[in-house]
């Protein structure tokens, strides 16, 4: 295993991905650019669970990188040229509705095509690619079954607490894309979007410097819904 990660490193192509548990990176195999993800010691389980997630969304023709090796605790998959919905978001206020929109399309269409019985895992802005054919998810090694809200409290949690956070205009974009979910999935749970999108941002807030301000607006969220006034 050492022996082919260390052939990986050697056809690395670029910087590597950043990555909070895994090392990521482009690798050029045989005149192909793909995504070589080498998890840590002990993880083979958890690469062989997210290709095969990979190959059932290939299946179920939900839009995500072509699954195309899976050896012990290294997973390869296509590369693919994009924006991440953050950089997108971030480069324009123009773009942050049409992409919050088209990634709860995406997600609204993962979850129907796994019976809305499978969450993705770590929904957040970041883990979605925005080309010109369209969105496509990347990283479902936490993908698990559960409750699909929960996945749309996670990426409205990540649009919310981007900076500058929680104005008037997100909180409405916010709202629209929870309806538009809402609608796409036949889901009859406005009530429980609120709860969701406060369990989502207490969760995240652990990791953030402005965490107690996150937990501050998780409460108010829970309390009032998706407000439309500043704090």
């Amino acid at each position: 295993m050492d022996s082919m990660i260390e052939a990986l490193e050697h056809a690395r192509v670029g910087e590597v991905f950043r990555s909070r548990k895994n090392r990521v990176f482009r690798v050029l195999i045989g005149g192909e650019t793909l995504v070589a993800k080498v998890y840590p010691p002990g993880g083979e389980a958890r690469a062989l669970h997210e290709y095969s997630v990979l190959g059932a969304c290939m299946e179920r023709e939900v839009s995500v990188p072509r699954p195309v090796k899976h050896t012990g605790r290294i997973l390869l998959i296509q590369y693919v040229e994009g924006e991440t919905a953050t950089e997108c978001i971030d480069s324009s206020p123009a773009r942050m509705e049409p992409t919050l929109l088209s990634v709860v399309d995406w997600l609204s269409g993962f979850h129907r095509a796994h019976g809305l019985r499978l969450c993705r895992g770590d929904c957040v802005l970041h883990n979605f690619l925005v080309t010109p054919e369209g969105v496509v998810g990347i990283d479902f090694e936490e993908a698990h079954e559960g409750r699909p809200l929960e996945d749309l409290g996670q990426v409205i949690a990540s649009f919310l607490s981007m900076r500058p956070a929680f104005g008037a205009h997100k909180m409405s974009v916010a709202r629209r894309a929870a309806a538009d979910y809402l609608r796409r999935t036949g889901m009859d749970s406005v009530a429980d979007v609120p709860l969701s999108v406060s369990d989502a941002l207490r969760h995240y807030a652990k990791f953030r410097d402005d965490g107690d301000a996150m937990v501050a607006w998780a409460d108010r969220i829970a309390r009032e819904g998706l407000v439309s006034g500043e704090k």
